[in-house]
């Protein structure tokens, strides 16, 4: 599965180029943490013994659902839009809260949602969505860190890698396969963005964007902030939901999360294992709880 991200023929912007095959892992969700996890805490983590059971599977549009686009937009229908924590990283699909919040209202919740996205490609397949299928009656965006940016991968041009707070933490990887140049000036923009302030002011526009499409086609426009304070509430005219993950808005404490800092507490074990267990399987998302809350949040406020 690539960890690249490429425009599909269908238009949408998508990772998943081996489609209708369940992948075991996807990172940062890999069998090596899994191990070690399981080795440290065994059958009292949440998420032992489900290898080869929790798996990501992708469909024909190149999403993580089990529905494709094309059977469900002559009817009523919702899409949710975002990167890993809207694609359901290290939960199990029946897990997420698409399938939790599809069985409760009784409506089918695509989930567009890609690992690694940024602003950009989110708005991008929202305006592709909107463009070329019946619009949806209601789309769920997630808030994604405005700091992230898409570039060109310098060794496959007509694809692309997203620069974020991973950058940050898999530097020397990254130097090995993209050269010393390409990290410098990535890692370089990524501060230079949140230093200026334009990484917000493009998040704002293709929010304000967003508004405008949804208002015009008739769509309910509802935004998942993940991580606070987010600058963008009361910005948008839209149903707003504050459902906080471990999620930080600072590039260097995200940066230490990704590297899956709560393993290396100095807390007593039980603690640990207690906090371990909030999680997804790969240590970095949030796990169920956040999903349940998401569902019934999302119940309550969609029309």
């Amino acid at each position: 599965m690539s960890q690249q991200s490429f425009l599909d023929p269908n238009g949408f912007i998508v990772k998943n180029n081996e489609r209708n095959v369940a992948h075991d892992w996807m990172e940062p969700d890999n069998e090596a943490w899994y191990n070690r996890i399981t080795e440290r805490f065994g059958i009292a983590w949440n998420y032992a013994n489900t290898k080869s059971k929790l798996t990501y599977t992708y469909n024909s549009d190149g999403f993580r659902d089990d529905k494709l686009l094309q059977d469900i937009q002559y009817e009523p229908y919702i899409v949710t839009l975002g990167s890993s924590p809207i694609e359901g990283g290290g939960v199990a699909y029946e897990d997420t809260f698409q399938q939790k919040l599809q069985r409760t209202i009784n409506t089918p919740v695509y989930n567009m949602g890609v690992a690694g996205f940024s602003n950009l490609e989110q708005m991008h397949n929202f305006v592709n969505l909107v463009t070329n299928y019946n619009a949806p009656k209601a789309v769920i965006m997630q808030s994604v860190l405005p700091q992230l940016f898409s570039v060109p991968d310098p060794s496959e041009k007509d694809k692309m890698v997203t620069v974020g707070p991973w950058t940050l933490a898999y530097r020397e990887g990254i130097e090995r396969t993209r050269g010393k140049e390409w990290a410098d000036n990535a890692i370089q923009s990524l501060h230079l963005r949140e230093a200026t302030g334009v990484d917000e002011l493009e998040q704002h526009i293709y929010f304000k964007l967003a508004e405008n499409i949804c208002k015009d086609k008739g769509i309910q426009l509802i935004i998942l902030e993940i991580s606070s304070p987010d600058p963008m509430k009361d910005k948008v005219n839209c149903d707003w939901l504050n459902i906080s993950g471990p999620y930080d808005r600072d590039m260097e404490v995200f940066k230490q999360q990704f590297l899956k800092s709560v393993f290396y507490s100095d807390d007593e074990e039980e603690n640990i294992l207690f906090n371990v267990n909030k999680y997804a399987r790969d240590l970095f998302h949030a796990g169920d709880w956040w999903h349940t809350e998401a569902a019934d949040k999302l119940s309550q406020v969609i029309k």
